[in-house]
């Protein structure tokens, strides 16, 4: 049950998130920096890489959370996924593409701010309230 929730409380922070900042917020920045290469990005495989990411956190929390109570299981589990996914997507990108390094490693630094204490918030409320799984 903890993967299913877990999974779901990520993709109703990451997804809007993600959407949002990138294609709404900081749109004409990324366009600026050529971080969007399409005219019309591919929602669903931005989705899918959201889902893996998604069932990645929850497995890691639910190991995780049988070893210390909600809060710092989520630290750790966040904080390492949000780690890895950020220098995946973050400092590979701009080392294998033509962006503006500093603008972008800023802005998308921040992005992976916001998304690790939204998804920490989320995850250490709605786990310390649920009864164990």
């Amino acid at each position: 049950m903890t993967l299913l929730i877990g999974s779901v409380l990520f993709l109703l922070v990451v997804f809007p998130l993600g959407y949002t900042w990138h294609l709404v917020l900081f749109k004409a920045r990324f366009e600026a920096m050529d971080y969007l290469g399409r005219d019309q990005p591919i929602i669903g495989l931005g989705l899918a890489a959201m889902v893996i990411q998604a069932i990645a956190m929850a497995l890691l929390f639910s190991l995780l959370v049988g070893q210390w109570q909600a809060i710092p299981a989520a630290a750790i589990a966040v904080g390492l996924l949000t780690a890895v996914t950020w220098s995946v997507q973050v400092l590979a990108h701009a080392a294998k593409f033509n962006v503006e390094v500093m603008p972008f490693l800023w802005l998308e630094t921040a992005y992976f701010g916001v998304q690790f204490v939204l998804v920490f918030v989320v995850y250490a409320v709605a786990f310390s309230l649920l009864p164990p799984v």
